[in-house]
């Protein structure tokens, strides 16, 4: 809707524009209050059981990969086992594989501020925001990708 109008002059703009089906004039409802859990045996429940609790954010994944299947973008056996492989990967067969994680981004964040901090007087100023989350982000998940896509445990994954 428009800002700064109200809902029957927005209504009566799109009619006039002949867009207004296009349109739900309904007021917003209030979304549907999360049922929270506090145990080991409720986590575990609805961790294990993919039929009746689903992935909320898997549409929306799916949508911004174009459909590429990732671990955390469904609850298809694929995505099962490709997260079980990542697991493995990171805590059983690779050792330190944890240690390494934190190593790659210690160490890409810390190239990134010598790289792009600015001198000023006698410190250094830097947006980290805008300028080192998302870049130590993609640069981990292209690299991720990579290495998924060059290993041979992809191919057990993806027929």
């Amino acid at each position: 809707m428009y800002p700064f109008v109200v809902p029957e002059e927005t209504e009566k703009i799109l009619k006039e524009l002949k867009t207004a089906s296009k349109y739900s004039f309904k007021p917003p409802s209030l979304p549907q209050q999360p049922i929270f859990f506090s145990t080991y045996a409720n986590a575990k429940t609805i961790l294990g059981d993919q039929k009746t609790f689903k992935v909320p954010w898997g549409t929306a994944i799916n949508t911004l990969t174009g459909g590429v299947l990732f671990m955390l973008s469904g609850d298809k056996p694929a995505n099962h086992a490709q997260h079980v492989t990542v697991y493995k990967a990171l805590y059983n067969e690779v050792p330190d594989g944890m240690d390494e994680v934190w190593d790659f981004y210690s160490k890409r964040t810390e190239k990134l501020l010598k790289e792009r901090s600015y001198k000023l007087d006698n410190f250094y100023q830097v947006d980290a925001v805008r300028e080192y989350t998302p870049l130590s982000n993609i640069l981990s998940v292209v690299l991720s990708i990579w290495s998924m896509w060059n290993s041979p445990a992809c191919y057990s994954i993806y027929p």
